[in-house]
């Protein structure tokens, strides 16, 4: 019968719980150059369509400096002066689920 085979076509993905992605570069505690393009990478997550960058300038990310939602695994940030920039990403799939957000990191710009 063609009941099987439309079933199969209707694809259902189960409530996969999205895993935040592993911040990478620059390191914890880093000085990068303020006024300066700077590479933020972080990893790859599986169904993610895009990832959604957040940078603060505090903890709490309450002062966010950028957000922007990207399809890759980096984003190139110049901080305009010195000052400490606290990140994080969070995984975006087809449906809208999101992530968590992944474990802060913060860079200082010199």
């Amino acid at each position: 019968s063609d009941a099987g085979v439309e079933a199969k076509s209707q694809i259902v993905l189960p409530n996969i719980a999205f895993s935040a992605p592993s911040l990478n570069l620059p390191a914890p505690g880093s000085v990068i150059a303020a006024g300066k393009p700077n590479l933020l990478t972080w990893s790859t997550t599986s169904l993610t369509e895009t990832y959604e960058v957040q940078l603060a300038s505090d903890e709490s990310f309450m002062q966010v400096v950028k957000q922007q939602k990207v399809r890759t695994n980096f984003l190139s940030y110049t901080p305009e002066s010195s000052q400490t920039i606290f990140w994080r990403v969070r995984s975006i799939g087809a449906d809208a689920k999101m992530s968590d957000w992944s474990i802060p990191s913060s860079f200082t710009a010199r």
